[in-house]
């Protein structure tokens, strides 16, 4: 005859329950199965779910914790939450529910029943970030007795999003370490521990992440003030390929066509548009490049400072492309200062008779003579000889048009140099720092 205190319906949810989840074995049956939980979980029998499940209570408990990563939802490097979906499967040895049991009669090898019939560890995520945080698991996931040993098996699926510091210095080859730390609420150290050995996580049903490689995990447990904490520690390598493509390559070509503003002709007015333009593009890769990172000012990421040197040298090119073209339209009376002419001009110094001089300077300057068609080089003052007369100087020849253009193809070569630079010393850097 059942007990009075305990709800007809429970019992026979439970006998169902018990029926459909336990091994069949010799001589088992739906009474024997009755008898075994009318004489353990009723409410006047010795056992109890609120009690702790060790005859000497000072003994520990020890749980195995087994967390099975299904897959990696999302990881927000911003706000620093990661999120999975996985399942955690808890072991633990119950002593007290092995009191009532006749291994004579109660012939079953294992028994399946509801959370709330057994004593169950308030196990919860440390580092959790939800809004409420509670202890894992719940009444709908049924607990897995074995009858010839105590031993629990407890699992239940788990959503879990997590807190993890970003450290996003070799970004977008960064590799980010997130830990899952798990702790029994209530209990100190000395009442619930975890057994490394028997603790880990599983990648056997592990999916795979469309932005993040999965390279490793590491499990480790401590003790903090009396409680105990299991940490799972996962490696996240990020996949740079989407990044290089859509960020990298398009501020680096950018940076190459930013130079071209050099040989784009003076006369055509679209100087100072190109250069502002190229500049106000390296504005916005750098604006979307800071919603993409963590407002973190350390460590700052090396590609935010790659950026900015990019802004500078674009901001540069602007100031020098407007301070350029004074040389190519400016009307001044002024002498072209003499460091300017003998740069400028000693690069005539080696060539044919049509080429050493502008056409101006040789009309003016011989009108009365004729030359001949034999070549003649510089003498050692860089004039020559016999055409101009001894004392002319052929540095006195050239005009602020002549600087410009000469202006134009030394900063073309200088800033198209510096920008490789710029961009493999920073490649350098990230794989050095990544090693």
């Amino acid at each position: 005859m059942l007990p009075v205190s305990i709800n007809g319906d429970r019992i026979m949810f439970v006998c169902l329950v018990v029926i459909l989840c336990s091994r069949p074995s010799l001589g088992q049956t739906t009474d024997i199965v009755l008898d075994f939980v009318n004489q353990t979980f009723c409410s006047s029998c010795p056992y109890s779910s609120n009690v702790f499940p060790r005859h000497d209570q000072s003994r520990p408990v020890e749980v195995d914790l087994s967390f099975s990563i299904a897959a990696i939802t999302r990881f927000d490097e911003i706000t620093g939450h990661l999120n999975m979906v996985g399942q955690l499967k808890m072991n633990w040895n119950d002593e007290l529910v092995m009191d009532t049991l006749n291994k004579s009669y109660h012939t079953f090898k294992e028994l399946c029943l509801p959370t709330d019939f057994v004593w169950t560890p308030t196990i919860s995520i440390f580092n959790s970030v939800d809004n409420s945080v509670s202890t894992l698991g719940d009444s709908a996931h049924n607990v897995r007795i074995d009858m010839t040993s105590g031993d629990v098996e407890w699992t239940f699926g788990l959503v879990s999003k997590t807190g993890c510091s970003v450290d996003a210095t070799k970004y977008p080859f960064d590799v980010q370490k997130c830990t899952l730390i798990f702790t029994p609420r209530g209990y100190i150290d000395t009442e619930i521990y975890f057994n490394v050995e028997r603790s880990g996580i599983k990648l056997n049903e592990f999916t795979g992440n469309e932005e993040w490689n999965l390279t490793g995990t590491e499990v480790s447990t401590k003790v903090v003030n009396r409680q105990a904490f299991l940490s799972c520690e996962i490696t996240l390598a990020r996949k740079p390929t989407f990044f290089m493509i859509n960020m990298a390559l398009p501020i680096f070509l950018l940076a190459i066509l930013n130079t071209l503003v050099f040989l784009l002709p003076a006369e055509t007015g679209e100087r100072v548009g190109y250069a502002i333009a190229a500049f106000l593009t390296f504005a916005v890769f750098l604006s979307l490049l800071s919603a993409s990172l963590p407002q973190s000012s350390f460590p700052m990421p090396l590609l935010s400072y790659y950026m900015l040197i990019m802004l500078l040298l674009s901001s540069t090119i602007t100031f020098v492309t407007v301070f350029n073209l004074r040389f190519h339209f400016v009307k001044t009376n002024l002498p072209v200062p003499k460091f300017l002419q003998t740069i400028v001009g000693r690069p005539c110094c080696n060539r044919s008779e049509s080429n050493s001089l502008p056409k101006l300077v040789m009309e003016s300057a011989v009108m009365d003579r004729r030359c001949d068609d034999k070549v003649v080089s510089c003498g050692t003052n860089g004039y020559r000889p016999g055409i101009l007369g001894d004392h002319h100087d052929p540095t006195q020849t050239v005009n602020r048009k002549m600087i410009g253009k000469t202006l134009d193809k030394t900063f073309f070569i200088a800033y198209w140099f510096i920008y490789i630079c710029v961009s493999l010393g920073f490649y350098i850097k990230v794989q050095q720092v990544s090693d």
